[in-house]
């Protein structure tokens, strides 16, 4: 156990003229070095918690932002809270007093306030902390900002300093407060609001960069160029449409109507992913990852497991299946590592032979046929269980002696 000191210089900011009012104190420190002792009391883990569980989708977004371009930044600050007691604050008058230094002809000049002299004071804030307290108990917890921290701390290639405003003297119910006022009071641009303001930038460079991070612009579909393009797909340069006409890489196999209709489906399920981009996408690239690990041989070729119906069959069976799973906790739709897990054990099911044998109908994109293979899958997963059954018993689609 080891005792670690810290000092952070900054301004602390009286906003309302009312003496119960929290200041705040607003600095910059480097993200890793916050990460320290900044800590998260979470709803489900600590009574009076405010937090949520951190959702690792969203803290690669964060960090897959930084690493799309070394010219992408995060002004927005992170929001912390000292309980009281926890931090103390010494005006920067009080320490040139003791030096015997005149103050007032630097730190009180007029020019340094912007009229706000009344208002705040510069200074040091300083607290300790031991390097092994538990999330909770560190000097102070984190409410608005979580996965912005996480997410640039764990961006390797460069040290980066964020913006924090730490609430000084804060109670458990005033965090509660700020947060609830924070996550209810957030208002989302409408798209026609974004096509205006874009329509006045609409160059490639934007383009491009607005991509590589899954911002939507105008009607370009980013999602889908992001499935296309991003090492991280499992449909990396798999995409069958005009995007990828000039790209001589990949063999173009999936019509993107078939993702789109993928991504519905889960939005459908799972309303709880529908404004939430980046978790979405996660979900579905953990789904498709298992696929191709359970497939190796076939992933990419042409063969019925990658035509549009079969995608579109399997993404339902799948997500039905997990949607059948998450309210009694098997599965969390947030962590990826869960769903390729649990999607990967639920395709052992379903040999490779079903997609290479002959099928009884033709492979075309319907409903009826989408249903069929559907049912197949259930009765493939049923004949694993019962043991005793060959994977083809009481199949409609393969034609097997």
């Amino acid at each position: 156990m080891t005792k670690i000191s810290k000092r952070y210089f900054g301004i602390l900011l009286r906003q309302r003229k009312d003496s119960k009012t929290v200041p705040f104190f607003v600095f910059v420190a480097k993200a890793k070095d916050v990460k320290q002792w900044a800590g998260i009391r979470r709803i489900k883990e600590e009574e009076k918690g405010s937090q949520r569980v951190a959702k690792p989708a969203r803290i690669k977004s964060v960090f897959n932002f930084l690493d799309a371009s070394s010219i992408n930044t995060i002004p927005n600050s992170i929001l912390l809270a000292f309980e009281e007691n926890k931090a103390r604050f010494t005006p920067i008058n009080k320490i040139l007093e003791k030096e015997k230094f005149k103050a007032n002809k630097i730190f009180l000049d007029d020019s340094f306030f912007n009229e706000c002299e009344e208002d705040f004071e510069f200074g040091f804030l300083e607290f300790s902390f031991f390097d092994d307290q538990p999330d909770y108990e560190k000097p102070a917890l984190i409410v608005d900002g979580q996965h912005r921290l996480y997410g640039i701390s764990a961006y390797q290639n460069e040290n980066v300093p964020i913006v924090i405003v730490g609430l000084i003297d804060a109670t458990l119910q005033e965090q509660a407060f700020q947060f609830v006022v924070i996550n209810k009071k957030a208002v989302s641009v409408s798209t026609e609001n974004i096509k205006s303001i874009l329509a006045d930038f609409d160059t490639p460079e934007l383009e491009k960069r607005l991509a590589a991070v899954s911002i939507t612009y105008g009607n370009a579909p980013s999602t889908l160029k992001h499935v296309n393009d991003s090492s991280d797909s499992p449909f990396y340069h798999l995409l069958d449409w005009s995007y990828n006409r000039d790209d001589q890489e990949g063999k173009h196999l999936v019509p993107i109507t078939a993702i789109e209709q993928c991504f519905r489906y889960i939005r459908k399920i799972f309303d709880v992913l529908e404004n939430d981009e980046d978790s979405l996408r996660e979900f579905f690239y953990s789904i498709w990852k298992a696929v191709q690990k359970v497939y190796p041989e076939l992933w990419g070729e042409d063969n019925k497991l990658m035509k549009k119906v079969s995608v579109n069959a399997l993404n339902e069976y799948i997500v039905d299946y997990i949607q059948y799973l998450w309210p009694m906790d098997y599965i969390d739709i947030y962590d990826p590592e869960s769903v390729e897990g649990e999607v990967e054990r639920l395709l052992k099911n379903i040999p490779r032979s079903f997609w290479i044998s002959e099928w009884s109908i033709k492979v075309q994109d319907n409903s009826n046929v989408r249903e069929l293979i559907k049912e197949d899958l259930k009765t493939m997963s049923s004949n694993a269980k019962a043991k005793k059954r060959a994977w083809s018993d009481n199949l409609e689609l393969p034609k097997l002696d």
